[in-house]
C-alpha cells in the first residue's frame, strides 16, 4: 500500500486549498494537472473577507465538486512574476491558466468577482 499517496489525497481533501507555486513553475510542460488557477498577490489576503477569500472558496469547491478533471490553485506572492506574465506588478490578480490558451485574468478589488 503506497501510505505517501494516501496521505496525500488526505491532505488534499481536508484543507490544502491553495499550494505556493514559484514562477517558473506555472504552465510548466510537465505540470500536474493541466488547468491552473493562480492568486498573484499576498497569501495572507486569502484569510481575510472579501474577493481573495472567494479565491479558497472556488478552491474547496473544485475539490469536491470536479467532474472531468482537477484544477491547480495556487497563490504566488513575487511581484516579479506578475511581471513576467505582463501584469502590473502593484496589482492583485487571479488568473484562470489552460495552456496555450489566453489567461482569463481578473483584477482583484477592481473587477466584479462572482463564484457563481
Amino acid at each position: 500500500m503506497n501510505y505517501e499517496l494516501i496521505a496525500s489525497i488526505v491532505r488534499e481533501l481536508t484543507g490544502d486549498w491553495v499550494t505556493e507555486v514559484d514562477c517558473d513553475d506555472i504552465q510548466k510542460d510537465n505540470r500536474k494537472f493541466y488547468d491552473e488557477v493562480v492568486y498573484f498577490g499576498d497569501k495572507k489576503d486569502l484569510e481575510k473577507d472579501g474577493q481573495a477569500n472567494a479565491f479558497i472558496t472556488l478552491a474547496k469547491h473544485d475539490t469536491y465538486k470536479y467532474v472531468d478533471h482537477r484544477v491547480a490553485f495556487y497563490v504566488n506572492e513575487d511581484p516579479e512574476c506578475r511581471t513576467k506574465f505582463q501584469l502590473e506588478p502593484e496589482k492583485t490578480y487571479i488568473a484562470f491558466l489552460s495552456g496555450e490558451a489566453r489567461p482569463n485574468l481578473l483584477t482583484v478589488n477592481e473587477d466584479f468577482i462572482s463564484l457563481e
